[in-house]
């Protein structure tokens, strides 16, 4: 198991390799990889693409989606990312919103927020990513971001 300095040391090399960057060398000058257009491309690999080149407009579901995340946040606490990993790493059960992940594949980084983690013995045992329509079984591409994420 990776003991909590690599893990912060790694957090903090490619977070300083994002910032120091004035652009990247990926498509469209960017510099990392979202997990959620990775996921998007097995929607559809054009709309991915349009989204870059014109932006994207709010649909009703999104602004859904944004609000039941911000609701869900409502009584959580902001805490340091050295202090977190702290707690996870004292091997007490944790449970964590919105965190923030970055790896690296070959030499790309991959960008993600994780809705919620649940953290036992310092190790990741559940993984939540909320979906909010009226589906009963979650997509293709939300299988692929929880994937990535737990890459």
């Amino acid at each position: 198991m990776i003991g909590l300095k690599d893990m912060i040391e790694r957090f903090n090399q490619l977070a300083n390799e994002l910032a120091i960057a004035e652009e990247g060398n990926l498509r469209f000058k960017s510099k990392f990889v979202p997990v959620h257009k990775v996921a998007q491309q097995y929607y559809c690999e054009k709309k991915v693409e349009m989204t870059y080149i014109y932006g994207e407009e709010e649909t009703p579901e999104m602004k859904l989606g944004r609000e039941a995340h911000t609701f869900l946040l409502e009584d959580t606490i902001v805490v340091k990312r050295e202090e977190l990993l702290r707690k996870i790493f004292s091997g007490m059960p944790v449970s964590v919103r919105e965190m923030h992940l970055l790896g690296k594949h070959n030499k790309i980084i991959i960008v993600g927020v994780a809705d919620a983690i649940f953290f036992y013995g310092g190790y990741p045992l559940f993984l939540f990513e909320y979906k909010f329509s009226n589906r009963p079984i979650p997509f293709r591409d939300h299988h692929v971001q929880a994937r990535l994420y737990c890459y």
